[in-house]
């Protein structure tokens, strides 16, 4: 992740990332059969590492649109802390990887359509907590939750585009707005 997400997944070689890691070729074709392999690999770790802070801000114990403002500020925020370590904002990597290789590299195409779906997934569970309470009248939380997840990834893929963080600013703004906004209703 730390080669590829930066750069992109046909600009890093085997051996950038045996050298990275310190490991032999050899040792790397025992364990992952192709670089695509080891990138699904990676994508599953990353999301495994992160799952702990959604799991925290979509807590029960968070109101339903709080969890969802939490966590586009929590985006925002790790964006901001990353672009200062990388020196660019990096995005959703897996837009990036996905806009690159989703459709010629099954095996990580289907890790990212999968790893996606499981980012709607606490979007939607926060809409139907949210519908639950009264807070809100949504009469389909999954197209809601696409249309969220929509803004995120919008919104991450310009900023990396333009390298500017300042994009992502309102973030938790646009996405209570979209919640609250009726389905089918134009912003």
């Amino acid at each position: 992740m730390d080669l590829i997400w930066p750069r992109s997944y046909g600009a890093v070689s085997v051996d950038m990332i045996c050298k990275a890691s310190g490991v032999f070729k050899g040792s790397f074709y025992h364990f992952f059969p192709t670089k695509a392999d080891l990138m699904a690999a990676a994508l599953e770790h990353y999301w495994l590492t992160n799952q702990p802070h959604f799991d925290r801000i979509f807590s029960s114990t968070v109101a339903p649109l709080e969890q969802i403002r939490k966590y586009f500020e929590y985006v925002r925020k790790r964006q901001i802390e990353r672009r200062s370590t990388a020196g660019c904002v990096l995005g959703c990597p897996y837009a990036s990887i996905g806009c690159e290789i989703g459709q010629q590299v099954p095996v990580v195409g289907e890790k990212i359509r999968e790893l996606m779906s499981r980012y709607c997934a606490y979007f939607e569970r926060a809409i139907r907590a949210a519908n639950e309470t009264g807070a809100i009248q949504v009469a389909d939380p999954k197209a809601k939750a696409r249309e969220l997840f929509a803004l995120l990834e919008g919104t991450l893929t310009q900023a990396r585009i333009h390298d500017d963080p300042s994009l992502l600013d309102g973030m938790a703004d646009r996405a209570a707005a979209i919640v609250r906004m009726p389905s089918g209703a134009v912003a």
